[in-house]
């Protein structure tokens, strides 16, 4: 696993998602997929090989389990942009998602250190 492009992938959600709100974005996002943790990279990895390598580790459970909440706050903003509520979507975006979006950075981090 490429730890700083998982990263760099889920710092530039911030971007994406205020596309969606400003009506800017270049991409169609469907909440439902955006809520899924085993869609990007990092979650293929979280389901697949990083749980038979490193399963057991404290590390790894708190990047799979701040992960799981990064993707479901971010699929929150682009539920409530896709239904109009622009003010609705920026406050979460600038705060449950900002909070989600640092702890899983924070998780990714440590798990890197903890990787074999």
């Amino acid at each position: 696993m490429n730890f700083e492009e998982a990263i760099s992938a889920h710092q530039k959600w911030k971007t994406r998602l205020r596309g969606q709100i400003d009506g800017t974005g270049k991409e169609t996002l469907d909440p439902r997929m955006v809520s899924k943790d085993d869609q990007c990279d990092l979650g293929k990895w979280i389901h697949g090989e990083g749980q038979t390598q490193m399963g057991a580790k404290p590390e790894f459970q708190e990047v799979k389990a701040t992960h799981a909440h990064f993707h479901r706050t971010a699929g929150e903003v682009v539920a409530k942009a896709k239904a109009g509520d622009k003010a609705g979507a920026s406050a979460s975006l600038d705060g449950p998602f900002f909070e989600a979006s640092s702890k899983c950075v924070q998780a990714i981090m440590k798990c890197k250190k903890a990787c074999p």
